[in-house]
């Protein structure tokens, strides 16, 4: 049997079904230090469903042709 310390490692060799718990383990603990268990797990029978993000809505600038910087620069000098 494999002690405790064993899942602290990120190195796993599957070369018998014995290792495939460890390896799940390890696969399970870093998803879900990242939020992501719940998209990967292979126990659920329905994943969790990934919303598509909505596409900001940014403001609309009038162009006035020269960078940003450039416009600071000239309001701070007054010209």
């Amino acid at each position: 049997m494999m002690h405790q310390s064993s899942l602290d490692s990120s190195w796993v060799i599957l070369q018998e079904p014995g290792n495939w718990k460890l390896w799940i383990n390890i696969i399970q603990k870093f998803a879900t230090a990242y939020n992501i268990w719940e998209f990967i797990d292979p126990s659920k029978v329905e994943k969790a469903a990934l919303l598509k993000p909505e596409e900001p809505n940014l403001p609309r600038y009038q162009s006035r042709g020269c960078r940003p910087s450039q416009d600071r620069l000239q309001d701070e000098d007054g010209k």
